[in-house]
Order: C-alpha cells, then sequence, then structure tokens
C-alpha cells in the first residue's frame, strides 16, 4: 500500500462505535493477566462499511512478550483465534487491535504494522485505560495512523497516530447487568444474587415511576417560576411526548396486562421444564446405581 493510498484510508475512519461488552471483555483480559505483563493487546473484530464507520462487536487476547527494547506477538495464536471466531461468526473482519494503557510507543508502531497487513482496510488502535488517574474512571480512545514525512526511497517515513473519535455503545441488557453489578458496590459482600425476570420488571417500573416524578417536579417548578427552564430539556420533553402512541388509556391497560400475562405463562412453562428435566435426571442417575 503506498503512502498516499495509506493516507486516504485512514482519513476514510469517521468514528469507531465499540461495544459495551467488548470493553469489559479488555477489563477482564487485564485483571487475569499474568504478573509479568504491564500490560495487555489483542485483536478487534467486527465490520468496517464503505462510509467510514467501525463497528467493534468482539475481541480476543493475543499473548505477546514486552520489553524495553523488543516485542514479539504470537501470530500463530492470532490467527487461530480468529479461524474459530470465523466459524461463529462468518460476517466479522479484524477491524484492528486493542492495548491497555495510556501511551502510544514505538512498540505500538511495529504492532500496528502487523494489523495492517491483517485488515482489509486501515486498522483502527483502540486504547483502554483501564484506571484513568483524572477522574478515575475508565477511559477507551480510538487512533488511527498515517504516513508523515517525505515519501522518497531515502528518506525514513514515520507513522503518526490521529484521534478518532469513539463512541461506546450501550443497549438494554447492558444497563440491566450494570445495575445488578452496582448493588453491593463500595461493601465487603461483593456477591450478587441475579434477579429473574419478574423481579427485573419490577425494579425497571419502578425506575420509570422515579423518573416521571423527577420529570413532573421540574415541570411544575418551571411553571411557578421556581427553576429557570432549559431550552434543551423542553425540546426533549417535546420530541417524547410526540413519540407517545396515540392509544386509549383502557386499551393500552389491557395490552399491557395481556402481554404480561403471556411473559408469567412462557415463565411457569420454562419452569416447569427445567423441573421435569431434573426430576428425570435424578431418576436416571438411581436407576443407573441400582
Amino acid at each position: 500500500m503506498s503512502a498516499k493510498e495509506s493516507t486516504a484510508v485512514s482519513s476514510s475512519i469517521k468514528y469507531v462505535n465499540v461495544k459495551l461488552d467488548v470493553l469489559f471483555s479488555i477489563l477482564d483480559f487485564f485483571e487475569r493477566r499474568s504478573s509479568s505483563d504491564q500490560r495487555v493487546m489483542g485483536t478487534l473484530l467486527g465490520t468496517h462499511d464503505a462510509g467510514g464507520v467501525i463497528e467493534v462487536t468482539g475481541c480476543f487476547m493475543v499473548p505477546h512478550k514486552e520489553s524495553d527494547v523488543e516485542v514479539a506477538v504470537d501470530k500463530m495464536a492470532a490467527h487461530k483465534m480468529f479461524e474459530l471466531h470465523k466459524k461463529a461468526n462468518p460476517s466479522d473482519t479484524i477491524v484492528g487491535w486493542f492495548a491497555t494503557g495510556n501511551v502510544i510507543n514505538e512498540h505500538s508502531l511495529l504492532i500496528h504494522e502487523f494489523y495492517t497487513t491483517a485488515c482489509v482496510k486501515a486498522p483502527v488502535h483502540v486504547l483502554v485505560d483501564t484506571i484513568s488517574k483524572s477522574n478515575r474512571r475508565i477511559d477507551a480512545k480510538a487512533f488511527a495512523s498515517s504516513p508523515m514525512g517525505i515519501p522518497l526511497p531515502k528518506y525514513t517515513q514515520g507513522h503518526m497516530f490521529n484521534p478518532v473519535p469513539l463512541n461506546i455503545i450501550q443497549h438494554a441488557s447492558d444497563s440491566t447487568a450494570i445495575s445488578t453489578f452496582k448493588q453491593n458496590l463500595g461493601q465487603k459482600d461483593t456477591s450478587v444474587s441475579a434477579t429473574n425476570d419478574v423481579e427485573q420488571v419490577k425494579i425497571a417500573c419502578e425506575s420509570i415511576s422515579n423518573q416521571l416524578d423527577q420529570i413532573i417536579q421540574y415541570v411544575e417548578e418551571v411553571l411557578c417560576g421556581k427553576r429557570t427552564g432549559d431550552s434543551n430539556v423542553g425540546r426533549m420533553l417535546t420530541d417524547l411526548m410526540m413519540n407517545l402512541p396515540q392509544i386509549d388509556p383502557e386499551q393500552f391497560k389491557e395490552t399491557i396486562n395481556a402481554s404480561l400475562k403471556d411473559h408469567l405463562m412462557v415463565l411457569y412453562l420454562s419452569k416447569l421444564i427445567e423441573n421435569q428435566i431434573t426430576i428425570q435426571d435424578k431418576l436416571l442417575t438411581m436407576a443407573l446405581e441400582t
């Protein structure tokens, strides 16, 4: 790939979308690392569309050895892991690589050159700072490499990592998991029991009810002149009201009740099947023992 082509491909990356569970996987790799490793690195998997948007949907760690003077990446392990991932996710490709920490050094350039040959398009580098000293939060940044210098054979051409906008994609299921993790945050006993579907629905309804109370209180205070209204909040509330379905309250109530009954029936049948399998397993064990 020529310098001109590499620059064009690097600049074509508009932004990077990273799923939240990908960051959790990177943090898990970092926590399980060997005591001799200062950081971990690995492959980012996903899609790279024609519009310059990279969707990162998965990742895996790649073993490597790093010292002050050299770095060695286990290319064979990276290739085998990617082949296994392709069997379950044939549409995914290698879109870049990740590393923990907050520094890009000369070793990053060598690793990036390896992924340049492994990616169909220009790879993206995601740097995950596991604990930021400034705000005690987990920071993630994306970078794309572009060549710099005079593109002539007798001159040494360098590379520069340019920042790329990064968005962390969080789904509703991720919010439920995070809420569960935060239950015993800061306590000695960090074990959390998993809640069933009915409990999750109850917690979600209570959360929505509390948020509605806060919105009603805000609107009433603005109307009474106790608080200065925010035009952005007003527009958001207007859009929210416009997106509500125009349905009769009684009909809406019947729809919710019917859906809840179906949900409870499915839950009951699943528990019944689970108990039946447990009983069958115990009967089979008793028959084998006799």
